[in-house]
């Protein structure tokens, strides 16, 4: 896919929905390090509208999904952006710390790496616990649970978004996007049985090399006993609370009252 016409998508954007975009990045596989050669191009794409659009009623666009051949755009308006960061929602602190290859709107590139800083210091721990929980139950009940032949790709995001959960439980920090480089460094060092790390390696090798069905998984019955339960919650933070909406408060600001579309 030419970067061209990833620009060419985003021009088509702004153009159908009279927007904004002011930051573009890669979502799901690539910026894991997951990609076969068979991956589409996702992004995850952050916009703002005309200030007026703020204070209209009906006149805010909260999303966009749109697909173009072989590219999946997700898109947030800003407010709606700042709203799953103050839910420390993953979906969002991972566009924070997804390189941006194709946009970034100057004079906004500082305000996103500044918010970023921030809320690594600030977010709560417990709700992106929660988070990942959920989306790892979601898959399993869905494509994982009672199924005869087992799905690479669902199986993969059981496993990432579980140990993603046990990560910020051991260290109350955001995981590193790049999961291939996660599952050969940190995810040995958690507290989880050796055959799960083994068996999330032998996903990872899989995905990347295109397979479909998922072999020799020795470990789903932790994963069913992992969804029963939270981890302990541990500290949420609840003390930096108004630091931390203050933070995404101060940016959105920024951003929807900056320089005119």
């Amino acid at each position: 896919m030419s970067t061209n016409n990833i620009h060419d998508a985003l021009e088509v954007l702004e153009a159908d929905y009279d927007i904004e975009i002011i930051a573009a990045r890669n979502r799901g596989s690539k910026p894991r390090n997951l990609a076969s050669s068979s991956s589409d191009t996702d992004l995850s794409v952050v916009f703002r509208q005309s200030p007026e659009a703020y204070y209209r009623v009906n006149s805010e666009r909260e999303t966009i999904d749109r697909s173009f051949d072989n590219i999946d755009i997700l898109g947030w308006n800003i407010k709606r952006f700042g709203e799953l960061l103050a839910k420390s929602h993953h979906s969002a602190f991972e566009f924070l710390q997804t390189p941006t290859p194709y946009r970034h709107r100057e004079p906004f590139a500082a305000e996103f790496d500044q918010l970023r800083d921030a809320l690594k210091m600030t977010f709560n721990p417990v709700a992106l616990m929660g988070h990942y929980h959920e989306s790892a139950r979601s898959k399993y009940e869905r494509a994982v649970r009672d199924e005869p032949e087992i799905n690479v790709k669902p199986a993969l995001h059981v496993y990432r978004a579980l140990l993603y959960r046990q990560f910020v439980h051991e260290t109350h920090e955001w995981p590193p996007v790049n999961f291939f480089a996660f599952v050969k460094t940190a995810a040995s060092s958690l507290d989880v049985p050796d055959k799960v790390v083994a068996d999330t390696q032998e996903l990872v090798e899989q995905k990347r090399a295109d397979e479909t069905i998922a072999i020799n998984l020795e470990s789903l019955n932790w994963i069913a006993n992992a969804l029963e339960s939270m981890p302990t919650a541990g500290n949420d933070r609840s003390g930096k609370r108004d630091d931390h909406l203050t933070t995404i408060n101060t940016t959105l600001t920024a951003i929807i009252g900056g320089t005119k579309l």
